[in-house]
């Protein structure tokens, strides 16, 4: 008796833990689909709200998880300031030098690609630690 009720508490803690880990990585899976369909547009408050909405994976995942979401913030800011200067360009009447429109633009390509590329490695970290069967408290 005193064994089925620590086997029916462990797995209600796995559970508890299987929903809280999956609503990050819908927080994770959103961040991306918003950057990626937006064609790299995102606003510094998205990047704010991304971090907010994934402070708990600091109790929930390991280290990698909690660099990872440090990481997407710092490079969402840059893509952020990136998608600005491109827009200033295309609305100002300063004489941009074409070179350095080029850069601005190729920085932001690259970024957007490494976010694509992240989004893809970011879903392999989190199914592992997500994983029923692999749970760890």
């Amino acid at each position: 008796m005193l064994y089925q009720q620590y086997r029916v508490s462990e797995l209600t803690l796995k559970k508890e833990l299987y929903e809280r880990r999956i609503k990050i990585y819908g927080v994770f899976e959103s961040y991306f689909n918003e950057i990626m369909q937006g064609g790299g547009q995102i606003k510094p408050d998205r990047v704010a709200r991304f971090y907010s909405e994934s402070i708990e994976s600091e109790f929930l995942f390991n280290s990698q998880v909690v660099n990872k979401v440090k990481e997407l913030c710092d490079k969402g800011i840059k893509l952020s300031y990136l998608y600005n200067r491109i827009c200033s360009f295309n609305s100002s009447q300063e004489n941009i030098q074409p070179k350095e429109r080029a850069c601005i633009s190729e920085e932001h390509l690259e970024l957007l690609r490494w976010f694509d590329q992240q989004a893809k490695e970011t879903r392999a970290l989190l199914k592992d630690q997500i994983s029923i069967q692999k749970q760890r408290f």
